[in-house]
C-alpha cells in the first residue's frame, strides 16, 4: 500500500463534535484499526526519516511537547495511553485521530482519545501535545503516558547498532 493513498481528498472535513468546528462539513473518510497503523509505521521506518525538531515545555502541572514537521511528510505518533489535549499552532494537516480522518488548519485545538495519530503534513506545521503532569523527566513521562511500537524500538536499536559499528548480523565491524 502506498502511504499517500491512505488520505482521501473528499473535499470536506469532519468536525470533532462540539469541541471545535471544522472548516467544512463532511463525513469521516477513513477509519483504521491499530494493527494497520502499526503496519504503516513499519513501512515508514524502512525509508529515510525526516528531522522533526521536538521542544519540551513545563509549567505548573503541565508538560507540553512541541513538534515541528515540514510540509510534504508523514508523521506517526506513539500510542498515547490517555486522552490528551492537542494544539495545531500553525500549518495544515490531514490527520487520523479517534478513528476518523479529518483535514484541519491551525490554529486548532482538539482532544484525542487514547491511541495513535497518523498525520499527512500538508504545510510546515507546529503541533503540541499537552499532558497534565508534575513530572519533568522526559523518559519518565514517555514511560508513563505512551507506548512505543516494536517496529519503532527495533528501528531505534538498529540505528544505535550502526552508530556503534555493528553490521546487520550484529557483528562488530572493524
Amino acid at each position: 500500500m502506498d502511504i499517500s493513498q491512505i488520505f482521501s481528498h473528499s473535499g470536506g472535513a469532519e468536525s470533532e463534535g462540539d469541541r471545535q468546528p471544522a472548516l467544512e462539513k463532511g463525513s469521516p473518510v477513513l477509519a483504521l484499526p491499530r494493527p494497520t497503523l502499526d503496519a504503516i509505521e513499519a513501512l515508514m521506518l524502512q525509508h529515510p526519516q525526516v528531522e522533526c525538531p521536538v521542544a519540551h515545555y513545563f509549567g505548573p502541572g503541565v508538560y507540553m511537547r512541541e513538534v515541528r514537521a515540514p510540509g510534504g511528510t508523514y508523521v506517526m505518533s506513539h500510542a498515547h495511553k490517555e486522552a490528551g489535549l492537542n494544539i495545531l499552532i500553525k500549518g495544515r494537516i490531514a490527520i487520523i485521530v479517534n478513528d476518523k480522518a479529518i483535514e484541519i488548519d491551525g490554529p486548532y485545538i482538539f482532544t484525542s482519545q487514547p491511541g495513535r495519530k497518523f498525520v499527512r503534513v500538508i504545510t510546515d506545521t507546529i503541533f503540541v501535545n499537552v499532558i497534565a503532569t508534575d513530572e519533568t523527566d522526559i523518559e519518565t513521562i514517555e514511560a508513563t503516558y505512551i507506548n512505543k511500537s516494536e517496529a519503532w524500538l527495533d528501528a531505534q536499536q538498529a540505528a544505535l547498532d550502526v552508530r556503534a559499528g555493528y553490521n546487520e548480523l550484529g557483528v562488530l565491524s572493524s
